[in-house]
């Protein structure tokens, strides 16, 4: 009688183990497909643009990178220049890895009455991309 109880403690020490497993490989898979389908220039380019086009200013704010070497305006300006946007569509045509954590997104910008071709920087911080607003980090001496 006493084997049973081990039997049944195997059998679900052997479950909770399969368990296990499936559960980080389902982690991984989907980290993966974070970092290598939705975390990348052209799709944080596509969120960035799309927020504001649907005057989002607030969730476009924060793709916009921001530290003490890079232009970004105040939040408040920024949530109004979204509302007061004339943007009304875009077309990403592709992206350029110009190192490790930085990358240009080249787009086509329609508005009203006209469509404008614009390069865009992108930076990579803590492992997620975000938009360089008015070209490059400043360098730290100036």
């Amino acid at each position: 009688m006493h084997l049973v109880n081990f039997d049944i403690f195997y059998k679900f020490k052997k479950r909770k183990s399969i368990f296990f497993v499936s559960f980080i490989a389902l982690v991984i898979a989907c980290t993966s497909t974070y970092v290598y389908w939705y975390n990348t220039p052209e799709k944080t380019m596509d969120r960035y643009l799309s927020l504001i086009i649907n005057k989002q200013g607030e969730e476009a704010y924060d793709l916009v990178y921001k530290d003490n070497h890079t232009y970004y305006p105040e939040r408040v300006i920024f949530i109004r220049s979204a509302k007061d946007t004339q943007l009304t569509d875009y077309k990403v045509l592709g992206s350029t890895n110009l190192e490790k954590s930085l990358a240009e997104v080249k787009v086509v910008l329609s508005f009203k009455h006209l469509q404008r071709e614009k390069t865009f920087m992108m930076k990579k911080a803590f492992g997620q991309w975000y938009v360089l607003l008015r070209g490059q980090e400043k360098n730290e001496n100036s």
